[in-house]
């Protein structure tokens, strides 16, 4: 019995989009809860792409029914909701590419993901045809029984393979590149909605998935596109300009680490800070003034000056300083003789020391007497 889709097609579309995120919530609970470890990671892939794909499938119809405002709206009250409710997974291949350009996935590690995505991309299209065939409303009935589909792809395939290139691109950018880390939430939310906003304006050359898997859920094997052309424009071109701006954010990334480095080993600490200033407000010692006198002495001698005068202005300089230091030490000699005599008692007396050196020589001299055993 079908519902009148002049009053409650949205109704009807409301529990379609309940269904699915609700689902795909409490399997990710019940994953994680029963699931060892070393494999949560791939049933969490597969129900994140079961849920977010079969939303997917709704949204061509929101646009049809309602037009492109409730279109944008819808869309980006979904991807505020994956944003902040789910992760440690995703239904997009591209970021699986993404982790493996940068280092974190190993290629088998991506590879197998991908394979848990395409699982959850089978199992959402099937689940969405059991909800059509409930026939709740027209739209519903027209879905579960049509055939054939039409392309997404309007554009020629240069064309629509340079738009899904560039805009997979930005989107990475867009998504590795963090600009605080204190509005976190905030910078999520804008970000979402350039990409609504992007995917609007486009979406009439090729669908602007920006998601292989959602593209081939949607429109594989549709009139109008081969599949050649259609793993070119929707796979091939947006992988590779995924792995093209990874390693452009990797070595910015690196480039930026580098440069801030070396202004911190530029930048003087404190304590160096601190004493230059007490160097220069302290006076000059007679080290200082030798050596500010350098450039007189080469004068000097280039000028002429003999051998002996030369020796003579060094000896001057030489015994300023022996008497600079002598007369700035005094103190600390004299604590350092009563230290040194305070642990030696013979260095009191000059009489004393000589005494004890005769009995050392007197005990050296005398013949050692053994007792008889």
């Amino acid at each position: 019995m079908l519902i009148d889709t002049e009053k409650y097609p949205i109704v009807v579309s409301m529990a379609y989009y309940s269904l699915f995120l609700v689902s795909g919530n409490l399997l990710r609970r019940l994953v994680r809860q029963y699931i060892s470890t070393d494999r949560q990671q791939f049933f969490l892939f597969v129900v994140t792409t079961f849920s977010i794909l079969s939303c997917s499938l709704e949204n061509g119809h929101i646009r049809v029914r309602y037009g492109r405002a409730a279109y944008v709206l819808v869309i980006y009250l979904l991807s505020l909701w994956y944003s902040f409710t789910i992760f440690d997974s995703s239904s997009n291949p591209i970021y699986n590419i993404v982790n493996f350009s940068l280092g974190r996935y190993s290629l088998r590690r991506a590879v197998w993901l991908i394979v848990a995505q395409t699982c959850g991309a089978v199992l959402a299209f099937r689940s969405a045809r059991m909800f059509w065939s409930l026939h709740l409303c027209e739209h519903h009935s027209k879905r579960f029984r049509e055939e054939t589909c039409s392309t997404s792809l309007q554009v020629s395939v240069s064309t629509g393979l340079f738009i899904e290139s560039l805009g997979t691109a930005f989107s990475v950018l867009l998504n590795l590149i963090l600009i605080s880390r204190r509005k976190i939430r905030f910078e999520i939310a804008i970000k979402n909605l350039i990409m609504c906003l992007l995917t609007i304006a486009v979406i009439d050359t090729t669908g602007f998935f920006l998601n292989p898997l959602n593209a081939s859920n949607q429109t594989l094997g549709c009139q109008g596109t081969s599949v050649a052309n259609h793993f070119l424009v929707y796979w091939i071109g947006p992988c590779v300009s995924a792995h093209l701006a990874s390693i452009i954010y990797y070595r910015l990334r690196k480039q930026k680490a580098t440069a801030s480095v070396g202004e911190k080993d530029k930048t003087p600490s404190p304590v160096d800070q601190r004493e230059a200033t007490d160097k220069q407000q302290r006076p000059p010692s007679t080290s200082d003034k030798q050596r500010t006198n350098l450039p007189e002495i080469k004068q000097m001698q280039s000028s002429g000056t003999t051998q002996q005068e030369t020796l003579t202005y060094f000896r001057r300089g030489f015994n300023a300083l022996l008497s600079n230091q002598y007369a700035g030490n005094q103190d600390t000699r004299e604590e350092n003789s009563a230290v040194s005599a305070e642990d030696e008692p013979d260095a009191l007396d000059p009489r004393q020391r000589g005494r004890n050196d005769a009995i050392q020589r007197g005990n050296s001299q005398r013949p050692v007497k053994h007792k008889n055993l």
